[in-house]
C-alpha cells in the first residue's frame, strides 16, 4: 500500500459528535424521506429515529449505559433499530453470528459478559441458554413475538437520547485466524472518523443515494455500510435478510439502487452467474464496493462494462471500523486494478486478548489495560 497523504476532510460534509446525532439531524431535516427498507417494509428518517428513541428508553430501563449488549439476530429493520437503540442508550453493542455453533459462540458471549441479550424470536431459546452462561443477563426479544416496530412507532415521539463521542459503542470480533477471535472495541469517535475518511475518498452526495447492502449486520462491513455511512449521507438504505443473487438483482431495479455496498469478489461472481443478470436494469447504478478479497482483473472489467458502474476496492480490518485504504473515486489517476488505493487518515482502534476468563470485568473495561493498535496510515 503506498504511503501517500490522504485528502483533507471535505468541508461540504457535516460534522457530528456521534452517528446517533446524525440520525437525529436526518429525522429533523429529512424526516419524510425514506431511510431504511427491508423486503416490503419501509420507514422514513423520522420513523427510524422515533423507533430508536422508544427502544432506547426500554433498554435504558434495563440499566445498559456503560454496559454491553449482545445481539442474536438476522438482518432486518428490527436489528438495525435495536443496534442504534443500544448505542443511543450509551451501551456497547456486540452483534454475533447467531448461526455459530455452541463451541464457537459460547466463548464470545462469556467474553462480552453482556447485561442484556437482544434477539429475534428465532433465537430466543438459544439466547435464554446463553444468558445462563453469564449469570444475570436479561433476554429482550425484538420483532414478532416481542417488541415490534409497530409498537415502537405507536409510542409518543420523544427526542433521541444522545451518547458521548468517547463512549464505547461497538464490539466486533476478529476472524480468529490466530486462535480465539479477539474483540475490537470502537468508540463513537472511531465511527465518525470512518465516515469522514470514506467521504473524503468516495465523495458521494448527501440526500440522494439509494444504497443496497447484503452483508450481515454482525460483520463490521455490514454494520458500517448499513447503519453508519448511509445515515451519515442521509441516504435511502436497502437491506436484505441474506445474500441470494436473484433477490439482489431484483432490488437493483425495484429500488433504483445507485450504490451497491457489495463485499468479496465471490459475491459479484455469484451475481454474474445468475440467469437474471443480463435481464437486470443497472441504469441507476453508479458505484459498487468490494472488500475481503481482491477482485480478479477480468471480473472488474466485466462488471464495469456490463453495468456501467465503477467497482472500487478497499482494505481493512475489524479493528479499523472497517476500512484502512480505498481505491479512490476522487483520484481516478491513482486507481489500479487489484490495488486497494490510498490510506484513510490515522485513527486508533483498541483490541486485546479477550479470551474468556483471562481478565476480570473491570480490567477488560479499562482502556488503559487494553492493548492499543495505532493505525498510522497517513
Amino acid at each position: 500500500m503506498p504511503r501517500v497523504t490522504p485528502p483533507e476532510r471535505d468541508a461540504r460534509y457535516p460534522d457530528f459528535p456521534t452517528i446517533v446525532h446524525a440520525l437525529a439531524y436526518a429525522a429533523e431535516h429529512r424526516g419524510q424521506a425514506p431511510a431504511l427498507a427491508c423486503l416490503d417494509r419501509e420507514i422514513t428518517h423520522a420513523q427510524y429515529a422515533q423507533a430508536v428513541a422508544a427502544l432506547a428508553r426500554g433498554f435504558g430501563e434495563s440499566g445498559v449505559a456503560g454496559e454491553r449488549i449482545a445481539y442474536l439476530m438476522r438482518n432486518s429493520l428490527d436489528m438495525a433499530i435495536a443496534l442504534y437503540a443500544g448505542m443511543a442508550a450509551r451501551a456497547q453493542v456486540a452483534p454475533l453470528n447467531p448461526t455459530y455453533t455452541d463451541r464457537e459462540i459460547e466463548p464470545l458471549v462469556r467474553d462480552i459478559d453482556p447485561c442484556l441479550i437482544v434477539c429475534d424470536a428465532e433465537f430466543a431459546t438459544r439466547a435464554e441458554r446463553l444468558a445462563q452462561l453469564v449469570g444475570a443477563a436479561e433476554v429482550f426479544v425484538v420483532g414478532a413475538g416481542g417488541v415490534t416496530l409497530d409498537r415502537l412507532l405507536s409510542e409518543p415521539a420523544a427526542p433521541l437520547p444522545l451518547p458521548d463521542p468517547d463512549d464505547l459503542c461497538a464490539l466486533f470480533f476478529t476472524g480468529g485466524t490466530t486462535g480465539l477471535p479477539k474483540g475490537a472495541e470502537h468508540r463513537h469517535r472511531n465511527l465518525m472518523a470512518f465516515c469522514y475518511g470514506v467521504a473524503a475518498l468516495w465523495p458521494l452526495p448527501l440526500d440522494e443515494e439509494h444504497i443496497l447492502n447484503v452483508a450481515p449486520l454482525f460483520h463490521i462491513w455490514g454494520f458500517c455500510y448499513t447503519l453508519i455511512f448511509p445515515v451519515y449521507l442521509r441516504a435511502f438504505m436497502v437491506l436484505l435478510p441474506a445474500y441470494k443473487p436473484a433477490g439482489v438483482l431484483e432490488e437493483f431495479q425495484k429500488r433504483r439502487i445507485t450504490i451497491f455496498a457489495g463485499g468479496p469478489s465471490a459475491l459479484y461472481m455469484g451475481l454474474r452467474a445468475n440467469e437474471n443478470f443480463y435481464k437486470t436494469d443497472f441504469s441507476s447504478l453508479r458505484v459498487c464496493l468490494s472488500g475481503g478479497a481482491a477482485c480478479p482483473v477480468e471480473l472488474i472489467r466485466f462488471w464495469e462494462r456490463a453495468t456501467g458502474s465503477v467497482l472500487l476496492e478497499g482494505w481493512g480490518m475489524s479493528e479499523g471500523a472497517p476500512i484502512h485504504s480505498e481505491s479512490a473515486a476522487r483520484y481516478p489517476q491513482d486507481r489500479l486494478c487489484r490495488h486497494c488505493g490510498r490510506g484513510l487518515r490515522s485513527r486508533s482502534g483498541r483490541s486485546g486478548n479477550r479470551h474468556a476468563g483471562h481478565a476480570d470485568r473491570r480490567t477488560r473495561r479499562d482502556p488503559r489495560a487494553r492493548a492499543a493498535i495505532h493505525l498510522g496510515l497517513s
